[in-house]
């Protein structure tokens, strides 16, 4: 049997229109122009705290959040996606959402908003192409990097789907082992190629700014330093949250042959910090 894919749930040009002024309504709402704007990149693997850093950030610099998780979730077809795949929920709804991503990015600059793009940075050309239109109008442009440990992101993985499922969330989202993984592994590296059109990175590590660089490749040493000290090894905060955590996925991965890749890993990494 063919794997589903986006294209199985193609949308019209009209829904795709549709769904680019529903979601401009939702994130423009109260915003206001900026004298000195700033389109800032919040960049980490999955589950390792991105949203949290755009809302303390936006605390300071309020802005348009572009997020390509809740534009998914404008999709007409969803239901269909969900009732097809949950696990693949996010992959299969793709199709539209570069549309309306570049829709709202347009209309940001139009406005001179703030924006913020939770990113891994690893698609360069499309990055850099972004970057050169916001500088051209007049946009500075930071990367903020959050330093998590790959162990800590992957239980958050399970941590986010169980919440959100019980908030009773109609869609929550979950991501594979190996999307995340892509994600740790590519981010480092990807700034690399941005080096000398980024004004400013800033690496954040349990919850604090601990560098400010000019230089992707510090940046890029920082980043690793700190994700080094944040591994679980020896935290007991988040041993106990694996140990909450395992019954519940467990019972996830005996359903669905998706989930057992990172059932295995957790299971396995509980093992080794009990050593």
């Amino acid at each position: 049997m063919t794997a589903l894919s986006p294209q199985d749930f193609a949308t019209t040009d009209e829904q795709k229109r549709t769904m680019l002024d529903t979601a401009w309504d939702l994130v423009s709402a109260d915003q206001v122009p900026a004298d000195e704007p700033v389109l800032t990149y919040v960049s980490a693997q999955s589950a390792a705290g991105k949203s949290h850093m755009v809302s303390r950030l936006q605390r300071t610099r309020p802005g348009v959040v572009v997020d390509s998780d809740e534009i998914r979730l404008l999709h007409p077809r969803l239901d269909e996606i969900v009732d097809a795949d949950e696990m693949r929920m996010d992959v299969l709804s793709n199709e539209p959402v570069g549309f309306v991503f570049a829709g709202i990015l347009e209309r940001c600059r139009e406005n001179r908003f703030n924006v913020y793009l939770e990113n891994t940075l690893t698609n360069t050309a499309t990055v850099k192409r972004t970057v050169c239109d916001f500088v051209a109008d007049g946009y500075s442009i930071v990367v903020e990097l959050v330093s998590t440990a790959g162990e800590v992101s992957r239980l958050g993985i399970a941590q986010r789907y169980f919440a959100q499922k019980q908030l009773g969330l109609p869609f929550p989202r979950w991501t594979s082992i190996a999307g995340h993984d892509r994600g740790y592994n590519a981010v480092p590296d990807a700034i690399l190629p941005l080096d000398d059109a980024i004004d400013t990175f800033h690496v954040w590590h349990d919850g604090e700014r601990v560098g400010t660089f000019t230089s992707a490749e510090e940046a890029r040493a920082s980043l690793l330093r700190f994700r080094q000290l944040a591994g679980a090894h020896g935290n007991a905060s988040f041993q106990a949250e694996l140990r909450a955590t395992l019954p519940h996925i467990a019972t996830l991965a005996a359903c669905s042959e998706k989930v057992r890749p990172l059932y295995d890993y957790l299971k396995g990494l509980s093992k080794e910090t009990r050593r």
